[in-house]
């Protein structure tokens, strides 16, 4: 079993991002390196929106 470093984001956990002009909370979906890849539900969109953020960007929600 790999354990986490206290702070290290992983697939599954919920951040706070900024798409727009709007900040949205979002699923980790991929981790790779300093990039991380955010599912975002944004109202008015018919599918999931996937947006790239630097892993130093994301706050825990």
């Amino acid at each position: 079993m790999v354990k986490r470093k206290k702070g290290e984001l992983s697939a599954g956990d919920h951040v706070r991002v900024v798409f727009g002009d709007r900040e949205y909370t979002g699923t980790i979906t991929r981790v790779s390196g300093y990039r991380v890849y955010v599912t975002l539900h944004i109202e008015g969109a018919d599918d999931p929106v996937t947006s790239l953020y630097r892993a130093g960007d994301l706050v825990p929600a």
